[in-house]
């Protein structure tokens, strides 16, 4: 088999286990699935075991290693025969590997809905996307996929008009990379268009009637109302923007209080071989 590349990365220390059938099965895991696990996916790893310990890991933002913790303690955390490092790496596989088909199931739905229910344009749209070698980003424990699911699944919302259900997701992909608040480009794209198509659908009722007529639906329009709309349009994007962009000023104030004061000093305790690598890289 192919070694890894040797790359002077982020390759922070691993306990192993004294117990010779729990080495079994860590070598199987660490066989099967360490290619998953290199490069930026050893800083979501570190991250969903420890928490935020070197300042170089905050590039890396949190809701992946929460899902990954999260899967680690519902599945794995009472399996004898493996470590720490094994069930975190699993747990990262497994969820990419969930997460991959609820987003190919969402690319699909976006698909019929842009291409007239065009069932052949969908399948061949899945396939391409699976297939294209960039795929690796969505197997390795990288947030790449996380923020898939979440975008394709929000714009799936967003075109069936459940605002708020897209609102919510857009909101969490906030927290999964830096660049999930400019998600709210697409909504408020949609909101805008549906707002101005209105007056397309106006303009041809009235467009083959008579000039007495269309003077006539003119005056009985009423500007307050369409006043009153564009009001509520403005509000409804100002909310949306500042409500997106909370989770963005959130992390960064967490990762402020982490690094650059003394609030979690006292009630963070690291391990020694966490102590002695951040000294010997100088971090």
């Amino acid at each position: 088999m192919i070694e890894d590349h040797q790359a002077d990365a982020f390759n922070p220390p691993k306990i192993k286990s004294n117990d010779q059938s729990e080495n079994k099965f860590n070598s199987l895991i660490q066989i099967l699935f360490s290619g998953f696990g290199n490069w930026d996916a050893k800083h979501f790893l570190h991250i969903a075991q420890y928490g935020y310990v070197y300042e170089h890991s905050s590039a890396f933002f949190p809701l992946l290693p929460l899902f990954i913790k999260f899967i680690k303690l519902a599945f794995f955390d009472y399996l004898t025969g493996l470590d720490d490092n094994s069930k975190y790496l699993l747990s990262g596989v497994l969820l990419n590997f969930f997460l991959f088909n609820i987003c190919m199931i969402y690319l699909y739905k976006l698909t019929l809905i842009n291409f007239n229910s065009n069932s052949k344009m969908a399948f061949m749209t899945v396939l391409l996307y699976s297939i294209n070698p960039a795929n690796i980003f969505f197997s390795a424990v990288y947030s790449e996929c996380l923020y898939s699911t979440l975008t394709f699944s929000a714009l799936y919302y967003l075109y069936i008009k459940k605002f708020l259900i897209c609102l919510i997701i857009l909101f969490f992909s906030g927290f999964c990379r830096s660049n999930g608040a400019l998600n709210y480009g697409f909504l408020a794209y949609i909101l805008v268009k549906n707002y101005f198509d209105k007056f397309k659908v106006i303009n041809e009722k009235v467009k083959n009637s008579s000039f007495n007529n269309y003077l006539r639906f003119v005056i009985n329009k009423s500007i307050i109302s369409e006043v009153r709309h564009f009001l509520k349009l403005i509000l409804i994007l100002i909310l949306s923007l500042i409500f997106l962009f909370i989770p963005f000023f959130l992390y960064q104030y967490y990762i402020y209080l982490i690094f650059c004061t003394n609030f979690y000093s006292d009630k963070i305790i690291l391990p020694n071989h966490l102590i002695n690598y951040a000294k010997e890289n100088n971090y």
